[in-house]
């Protein structure tokens, strides 16, 4: 079956049920993902590219083909996956490296952006992808389980991310900060400093990019924004997004996450209100988002919807300040 995607149209399984076990890995649903990595990088650099566990290489043949200026190197350690990516990347006229290794083999040489995206936890790659990501290059980790850094599984999250995670309204926007601060202790260790300049919580995962950048003051920096949120963390309490390129992503990928984003990217608050919980406090029908908005805007505060949530608010007035804003 052909399935095109971008620029490229590739031979592959739709699958019914997405699993690890279903021969050359698929997933239709991270089409989201794999869009605002092209756009990401069409925005940022080019340079020497890695899609680490490539499955059809689909992401790779995407930028290989909608990206200027790129040396795209594709691996997968499944022999099966191996040739499809051989086959693909001719059918597309598309050059490319292709390669069939362990992942963490592979990221033995260095690359000025590496893509980690497994199917469950990064965890078993950080090392090798933060020690191949190049000085002022860029390393994007996807975590597809979701369940134990939003607070499901707290146990989980503390062994395998090394924080406490909390189920509540804003569990999608803690367990991106827990991420970040593991990926960054990770980093740490080899004087590198990892600082997120785009984040989104979509479907079934979460996916943060961040600017790698040496030196032991900047890691220091950066290890000084860790703290709590409420009752979760430690985890990262600086900003998820570079404005400027959020705004220029949402430019180039016009979607209602995207314009979401690129609005709460100009607002420097960690966490977020849920109105519909306020409105329960407060004993009164849940308003509109717009009307809150307007009327915190009005009396000088920002604020923005949040994707992280449907409920969401994001903004710089106090709890007490939103609550009035809502009577």
């Amino acid at each position: 079956m052909k399935h095109t995607e971008g620029s490229v149209t590739i031979s592959t399984t739709t699958p019914k049920v997405v699993t690890k076990d279903m021969g050359v890995f698929f997933n239709p649903v991270m089409q989201t993902n794999r869009d605002i990595s092209v756009a990401l990088l069409q925005q940022t650099k080019g340079g020497k590219i890695a899609d680490v566990l490539a499955a059809s290489g689909i992401r790779g043949l995407r930028i290989a083909k909608e990206v200027k200026n790129v040396d795209v190197y594709i691996n997968d350690r499944d022999k099966k996956s191996f040739l499809e990516i051989k086959k693909n990347a001719k059918a597309n006229k598309v050059k490319i490296k292709a390669s069939n290794e362990e992942a963490n083999e592979f990221l033995r040489q260095g690359f000025d952006y590496v893509d980690i995206d497994p199917f469950g936890s990064p965890n078993p790659f950080l090392d090798a992808a933060v020690r191949s990501t190049k000085n002022k290059g860029i390393l994007a980790i996807t975590a597809t389980d979701t369940a134990p850094l939003s607070g499901t599984y707290p146990k989980t999250c503390q062994r395998k991310y090394w924080a406490t995670p909390v189920k509540n309204w804003q569990m999608h926007e803690t367990g991106i900060r827990i991420l970040t601060r593991k990926v960054q202790l990770v980093a740490a260790q080899f004087d590198k400093a990892m600082t997120p300049i785009y984040a989104h919580s979509s479907d079934h995962y979460f996916r943060i990019y961040f600017r790698c950048e040496r030196g032991k003051e900047k890691v220091d920096k950066v290890l000084k924004q860790h703290g709590m949120l409420g009752e979760a963390g430690p985890l990262w309490l600086g900003k998820l997004w570079d404005a400027t390129l959020a705004k220029k992503i949402a430019k180039v990928l016009d979607t209602t996450m995207t314009n979401t984003i690129a609005d709460e990217a100009k607002l420097n608050a960690v966490g977020f209100y849920d109105t519909h919980v306020l409105a329960k406090q407060l004993k009164v029908a849940l308003p509109k988002m717009d009307a809150i908005l307007k009327t915190l805007r009005k009396k000088g505060h920002k604020a923005t919807r949040t994707h992280f949530s449907g409920y969401g608010l994001r903004t710089d007035a106090d709890e007490k300040a939103v609550k009035k804003s809502m009577k």
